[in-house]
């Protein structure tokens, strides 16, 4: 079973450290479900944890892809309202 992890640690991981541990989160969620299935876990509160915990990770990783890449692009300053005249009529 994994370690658990908060927001705060899976929000600071690589891409790709967060998609390998989305993978082994969903193993230990399959094998929850075959246990309980079968009756040999009973500890349902658990499940619909790892649950939750499962989808955060995929709001994340959501997150990150969608999150624009950082460029180091320049914006052009404002002139200074007091610099602009208005026309003369």
């Amino acid at each position: 079973m994994s370690t658990t992890l908060t927001t705060s640690d899976l929000r600071n991981m690589q891409k790709e450290d967060l998609v390998r541990e989305i993978r082994s989160h969903r193993m230990t969620l399959r094998k929850m479900r075959l246990g309980i299935r079968m009756k040999k876990e009973k500890d349902t509160a658990k499940y619909r944890s790892e649950k939750r915990t499962l989808a955060r990770m995929l709001t994340i990783l959501t997150t990150l892809q969608n999150r624009p890449k950082k460029t180091s692009t320049v914006l052009p300053k404002k002139a200074s309202s007091s610099s602009i005249s208005a026309p003369q009529s």
